[in-house]
């Protein structure tokens, strides 16, 4: 059992089992641990946090729709809400957009240019 485990009271099995082959349970713990982080850096706005960590999946290799979802929705997001904030801020102008999605349907973040 992960040391986060007693946070998640959900029927999703928790990480998504197509992660099972990306993050081992010490990486896991660690990517909850930069969730947890990201979501208290970014204050009490729910906009804010699930934007933050929608962008903290995505760098992380949790870059399609499905596994965001996956994610955050046991992390006591509605899924609406984070599907909802990825479309909105999809796209390619930096400043307008944080990531867009290539036609293999991943997700990757816009670097701002220098």
């Amino acid at each position: 059992m992960t040391e986060f485990a007693h946070m998640f009271t959900s029927p999703y099995q928790f990480p998504p089992i197509e992660l099972t082959l990306i993050f081992g349970p010490h990486e896991w713990d660690e990517l909850l641990k930069n969730l947890r982080f990201a979501e208290a850096a970014s204050g009490k706005n729910k906009h804010d946090c699930v934007t933050a960590l929608i962008a903290v999946c995505i760098d992380n290799q949790i870059d399609t729709m499905g596994l965001i979802l996956d994610v955050l929705g046991p992390f006591g997001y509605d899924r609406r809400h984070v599907a909802i904030h990825v479309k909105l801020w999809t796209g390619i102008t930096p400043g307008q957009a944080l990531w867009n999605v290539g036609t293999n349907g991943k997700y990757y973040l816009i670097v701002p240019a220098a």
